[in-house]
């Protein structure tokens, strides 16, 4: 077999062992759930996140409901006829101090499922879902039954001080910089999710030295204050002095010319980065940093919502729902059907004229013309034809599958007249 018989095999071998990498890992999201009620805000979060990983994601949009783990996949599958890929889902706990999450992945296929516990004090609520995520993906830990009590307050032993840190947040936004006012506004509302009282300094001041920030948080020393400094130019510098330790931290924003809620946006971004910063050894700040306070390890209790059965009507359609917008499944899946024929013929044409040349058909060594590989240029353009239909199958595909009408599963509740969309992927 020659050298170039062996390139387009291997050319074509990449083509065939690329496309489960291709087509992704399908991840459908089941929601994330305050109590009974799902936040859709979070759920199109994970869903931006996992596509952007290169997932193959799908928010199925489940109505309320208090279950979690394999219990909601048998919804799921009850609801949808699902039978492989990943379920993901999870539960948001607020209190005075932290902030905690569950989130579970079921494994349709394998009929198991994992589950993950963390909590953190002062976080981006966002950075944290999106940080668990991709933990519970690339590390599930099948099989490992999820208790009342967090996994992560395992470790916690004896009574846990309540950090001195945490008792104060003082906040202060200063500077040349236009729109302070709003900024200002901004800044307290973003810090709302840290779940710390929160103070804004009074008085205003074009700086603030070391004995300033120490007035400001008193004898005691405890709490922390945060400033945004405004630059004339654009941009700021966002900084967090602790009281304990009496050292600062600092990150630049650079944002010239730009839009006041797009510096906001920066600013943003900079506090995960104060937040977990050492000020010492203890580094008590960080996000799931143990031990836990009893605060974040208060066993979880059994909530009750109102659920009824899920079931689909005529080609997944509620009986009560409203007609859905979007591509005929029918059409969709013609569509997909003739992309991915037309890969897989222009493939077996090339390995049939790869082999077909091998054995030296066609090929002329008698007379006064001889003629080698005469097949080698249109397997060539078979191999080349079955990249380009390749190319534009998988897109297809991927645009097809997030364009599709939602298939809608009812809740069974005659007495109530109501129903509820139940996103089901075709």
């Amino acid at each position: 077999m020659s050298l170039r018989i062996l390139k387009a095999f291997s050319v074509l071998a990449v083509l065939l062992s690329s496309l489960p990498a291709l087509a992704g890992e399908r991840v459908l999201v089941w929601g994330i759930y305050d109590g009974c009620e799902r936040v859709p805000e979070f759920d199109r979060l994970l869903d931006k996140h996992l596509t952007k990983a290169g997932v193959n994601s799908w928010v199925l949009a489940a109505p309320p409901s208090a279950c979690q783990g394999e219990a909601c996949a048998e919804r799921a599958q009850a609801g949808c006829g699902l039978s492989d890929g990943m379920i993901l889902g999870g539960r948001i706990w607020r209190s005075k101090v932290a902030f905690r999450v569950r989130l579970w992945l079921h494994d349709l296929a394998a009929h198991k499922t994992a589950y993950e516990d963390e909590y953190c004090q002062d976080c981006d609520v966002n950075q944290l879902l999106v940080e668990v995520t991709d933990r519970i993906r690339r590390q599930p830990k099948f099989g490992v039954a999820a208790g009342a009590e967090p996994a992560y307050c395992s470790a916690t032993t004896g009574e846990v001080r309540p950090d001195p840190r945490r008792s104060k947040l003082y906040f202060v936004t200063y500077g040349d910089g236009k729109g302070r006012a709003q900024v200002q506004a901004g800044v307290k509302d973003m810090l709302g999710d840290t779940l710390r009282p929160v103070h804004p300094v009074a008085g205003e001041k074009k700086q603030y030295s070391h004995d300033d920030l120490m007035h400001i948080l008193g004898q005691q020393k405890e709490g922390q204050v945060l400033g945004v400094e405004l630059y004339k130019e654009g941009g700021a510098q966002v900084w967090l002095f602790d009281g304990l330790t009496e050292h600062l931290a600092s990150q630049e924003v650079k944002c010239k010319e730009c839009k006041t809620e797009d510096l906001i946006e920066s600013i943003r971004s900079t506090l995960p980065a104060l937040w977990g910063h050492c000020f010492d050894t203890q580094c008590s700040l960080t996000v799931g940093h143990p031990p836990a306070s009893a605060d974040a390890c208060e066993p979880t209790k059994e909530l009750t919502c109102s659920e009824a059965p899920l079931s689909s009507g005529p080609n997944g359609q509620g009986s009560t729902s409203a007609p859905a917008l979007g591509i005929d499944p029918k059409v969709a899946k013609a569509v997909k059907g003739l992309t991915w024929a037309g890969f897989a013929i222009s493939t077996a044409t090339a390995i049939g004229l790869f082999a077909a040349n091998s054995a030296g058909a066609g090929a002329i060594t008698n007379g006064p013309y001889e003629l080698s590989d005469p097949l080698i240029r249109p397997a060539w353009a078979a191999v080349g034809f079955a990249a380009l239909s390749l190319s534009i199958a998988v897109p297809t595909t991927i645009l097809l599958d997030r364009s599709r009408p939602p298939r809608a599963g009812s809740l069974g509740n005659a007495s109530a007249n109501t129903s509820s969309l139940f996103r089901c992927p075709n």
